[in-house]
């Protein structure tokens, strides 16, 4: 039996990525999990355990968690884990990107040992680079912030304002050369006896140094054959979640899910709270939910949880709060008759997982800027977004039309490379 080293990037992800993958193949195979970075909490690392002790998976391994900065450890942590796994014969490595020189090693040795390397993507169209770039080569409009208006006394502030930005840029500049030098240059010479290459595709996802890249979003497609040409082998398959409530019982769609993301840390502005009342409140009065379930991105802090609870006490609703490190996205998902939320990959999910419900984005809902719009999510099919001012209506409210989607689950094209690569063309 061959066998498959998933790399897991972190807890949520499994929860709501990688363990498709694991259902999805179905014994098949002999599966090696790698548990890497955060939010490994107790109650996903006892469903990985659950996993081994079935069958379900051969073996799972946790990395060690290493600041950024650590960048000696964080190679010697991926060398400790093929060292780990030197008696077994890795036939498929399944790994977030392929960009920072950690992961090209990964990606060397598996495919020196003659296994295949394929970099799979949840959504990668957060980095604000790359969302620039593909908008401009398609002659798109930008959706960028509203420029600052100065007035004549303001002038001396905004060239102290300007002086600071030119300082921070020097800075970034500086720390980012010798950061290559470092992690690109000097420390794999020194620990492997290899150096790598920077080049201009570097968006924060794949350069074309997997042997195959999948991704789940038509638009995160069309923008890495535009920018990056050196990924020959890409294809695009169904999202790992789609129609994962094709088959509930709609009549126990009677809740609504608020989902904050963003992990601001700190306190929201009160514009931005209202808003948050105001399409909540509007969803209340046209479908009166049974209960108004409340989830906030992981790695949010206390801070912005008080708030919004405490806000919209205020205004008599109330909240069930859903602890993300006991609640996965997954958890009573088919009791959900919409969702209101921010842009995030936990928005794009609930949109994929159930094409029968509502999805409602509030654009600029946490941060601003590029992580707050719309096209910061790729493919928005089926999500109304709601601007500043915006109000929610019936039509908003109705299954949505989507149109038919013919692309291969992730789980098929990933046999298909391991097992009959020669079966399978180009895009």
């Amino acid at each position: 039996m061959k066998t498959i080293l998933i790399m897991c990037s972190n807890g949520y992800f499994f929860d709501e990525f990688y363990e498709f993958l694991i259902r999805g193949f179905q014994g098949k195979y002999h599966l090696i999990l790698a548990l890497e970075r955060g939010f490994w909490t107790d109650k996903i690392l006892k469903k990985v355990e659950g996993y081994y002790q079935e069958g379900v998976i051969l073996d799972y391994h946790i990395l060690k968690q290493h600041q950024k900065n650590e960048y000696i450890k964080q190679f010697q942590g991926y060398r400790d884990l093929l060292d780990k796994l030197k008696n077994q014969k890795i036939d498929l490595l399944v790994l977030g990107e392929d960009f920072i020189p950690m992961s090209r090693f990964l990606h060397d040795q598996i495919k020196e040992l003659g296994g295949v390397s394929v970099v799979v993507g949840p959504s990668n169209l957060d980095n604000p680079n790359f969302y620039s770039a593909y908008f401009k080569k398609k002659k798109l409009p930008l959706e960028n912030e509203p420029k600052s208006t100065f007035t004549k006394t303001k002038k001396k502030s905004r060239l102290i304002k300007k002086g600071y930005s030119f300082i921070r840029h020097i800075k970034l500049k500086l720390t980012q050369k010798k950061n290559i030098l470092l992690i690109y240059k000097l420390i794999p010479f020194l620990l492997f006896r290899k150096t790598y290459s920077t080049n201009y595709y570097e968006y924060g996802f794949s350069v074309g140094y997997a042997d195959y890249v999948v991704v789940i979003d038509s638009v995160e497609y069309d923008a890495i054959k535009l920018l990056v040409p050196s990924v020959k082998k890409l294809f695009l398959a169904k999202h790992v979640a789609w129609d994962l409530c094709k088959n509930c019982n709609p009549i126990k769609r009677d809740k609504l899910l608020v989902l904050v993301s963003g992990a601001v840390n700190g306190l929201l502005p009160e514009i931005k709270m209202k808003r948050w009342i105001s399409a909540v409140k509007d969803v209340n009065l046209l479908k009166a939910p049974t209960e108004i379930h409340v989830r906030f991105h992981p790695r949010e802090g206390e801070e912005l949880k008080k708030q919004l609870l405490t806000a919209f006490q205020e205004e008599g609703i109330f909240l069930v709060y859903q602890d993300p490190a006991q609640y996965s996205i997954v958890d009573g998902y088919c009791d959900y008759m919409g969702i209101i939320g921010g842009n995030s990959g936990g928005l794009k999910f609930v949109r994929e997982a159930s094409r029968e419900i509502f999805v409602l984005g509030i654009v600029d809902g946490t941060i601003d800027g590029f992580h707050g719009k719309a096209t910061g999510m790729g493919n928005c099919e089926g999500i109304h977004w709601l601007n500043e001012g915006s109000i929610v209506n019936e039509t908003m409210l109705v299954k949505p039309a989507f149109a038919s989607n013919e692309n291969p689950r992730m789980v098929d094209l990933l046999i298909d490379i391991l097992e009959t690569p020669e079966n399978l063309s180009v895009q």
